[in-house]
């Protein structure tokens, strides 16, 4: 490490004095100071030059990846962008162009995020408003004793609300199914497709017209997202189709706080809205959480990266956004089966080589392909330990710390399921011989003690 550290330092020494000579040449007798001011240009401009080799390197060598390692029948076709600041400084196609359309899936979400927070920055809705003053759907199940779902609630999965469990229809001027609520508003995270529709109606009826014309007009059109289509019928948890040269504008947009070019798609105070905590957690230097529509990674509570995957039937995209790097990227593609393990195993390689990419593009910061949230373990699983009871059935577990473990059993029972975290209220029960699949455990955190834990069947009370 320190010979190449040296080898480096060296090179770039010499490059500076190449400069400084030239210089000194043009007038023999330059003061000291202006031989310095020469030498720290000299250091810059190698700097520069280093750095820009280094990006260039990584870039073949992520192109020679890609060619080396993309083979049918796992992905068809793939399209990437990397944005810089305010421009594409990388694309790469598999059998396409960037002009490519593709069904977006659940990147349709961050356009109905999008449309939520222009509304309430109009004053015509607050995010922390009860939705069932605009749309009578009425969800909430008074046995959980769950606060009000607010749209902030719906925006962040945090409703309660699953795409499972019993539908109810709902006669008003729209017809919209009303999920079964399972644990209680601001709980925990769960990803909920029908918490989307709902915004998606909630944008319709707030502004007047279709949902189609009102993401075309105060979305599409300001951010020059000219090839992307958006259907009559779209609903608010997908039907969008756009190609990744469009989708470069929105990255450019959340890179410059939420305007694109002299033009301001939402203020920067709606923008901040979007990496805020949406359950409390432990106060921990590094976070990973869901904010508004976005997964979030967040470093001494300032956000250092947002990220959304685009996953369906013949859909699978990424898009992660780093504003403190100034760094984006956006991927699309179309395999027939996203959850096939081959397919599983590139896409991963291809995000890991991304992360890899921005640390060369933007080596300020902290390496994002080193980021690992602060997880609990030792004693302070303690504070996990406890009996929990199922709020509307009679189901008991126990949940102890067994030597730095945390381990969950049923009472009178053998059987021991041990948790693995995942961050301070999430943790993991791997079901054997599996390596994807796995039991959710989601803690609840109040007044600085976890109350509450939520499983595939409902919410559980510490007694």
């Amino acid at each position: 490490m320190y010979k190449a550290a040296k080898i480096h330092i060296t090179g770039l020494t010499l490059i500076a004095v190449f400069f400084l000579h030239i210089s000194s040449h043009s007038k023999q007798f330059k003061p000291q100071v202006e031989d310095d001011i020469n030498l720290n240009l000299g250091l810059k401009m190698a700097e520069h030059y280093f750095h820009a080799n280094s990006v260039e390197t990584e870039k073949q060598k992520l192109t020679e990846w890609i060619d080396e390692s993309f083979t049918r029948p796992i992905v068809p076709t793939m399209a990437l962008s990397v944005v810089h600041n305010d421009a594409v400084i990388y694309n790469k196609t598999i059998r396409c162009s960037t002009k490519q359309l593709y069904s977006i899936a659940s990147f349709t979400k961050i356009f109905i995020s999008i449309a939520i927070l222009q509304l309430a920055a109009k004053g015509k809705i607050s995010l922390d408003d009860e939705i069932n003053k605009y749309l009578p759907l009425y969800m909430e199940d008074p046995k959980l004793k769950s606060s009000q779902i607010t749209i902030r609630h719906l925006l962040t999965h945090t409703a309660g609300i699953t795409d499972y469990g019993r539908m109810r229809k709902v006669e008003s001027d729209l017809v919209i199914l009303a999920p079964e609520q399972l644990y209680p508003a601001g709980s925990r995270f769960t990803y909920s497709n029908h918490g989307y529709i709902i915004l998606g109606n909630l944008v319709s009826v707030i502004s007047g017209v279709k949902l189609s014309d009102y993401i075309t007009n105060n979305i599409l059109m300001p951010l020059e997202m000219e090839e992307t289509i958006v259907p009559d019928n779209v609903i608010g948890s997908g039907g969008i189709l756009a190609n990744v040269d469009d989708l470069s504008n929105y990255i450019v947009m959340m890179l410059n706080k939420g305007r694109f070019k002299d033009r301001v798609i939402i203020p920067e105070s709606m923008y901040n809205e979007l990496f805020m905590e949406s359950v409390e957690m432990p106060d921990v230097t590094v976070k990973e959480y869901r904010g508004i529509c976005w997964r979030v990674w967040s470093i001494d509570n300032k956000p250092f990266s947002v990220n959304h995957a685009a996953l369906w039937g013949g859909t699978a995209g990424w898009m992660q956004i780093f504003p403190t790097l100034g760094v984006g990227y956006v991927f699309l593609s179309d395999p027939d089966n996203h959850c096939e393990s081959n397919y599983t195993a590139y896409y991963r390689s291809l995000k890991a080589r991304l992360l890899q990419l921005t640390n060369v593009i933007n080596p300020s910061g902290p390496d994002p392909s080193k980021f690992q949230p602060t997880l609990p373990s030792g004693d302070y699983l303690d504070n996990y330990a406890g009996r929990y009871k199922h709020v509307t059935g009679g189901n008991v577990i126990d949940i102890i710390n067994d030597n730095g473990e945390l381990i969950v059993k049923k009472p009178d029972s053998f059987e021991r399921k041990r948790l693995f975290p995942l961050s301070m209220n999430s943790f993991v029960y791997v079901f054997p011989g599996q390596y994807e699949d796995g039991l959710v455990f989601e803690f609840t955190w109040k007044m600085n003690v976890f109350i509450g834990v939520s499983m595939d069947d409902g919410y559980y009370m510490r007694n």
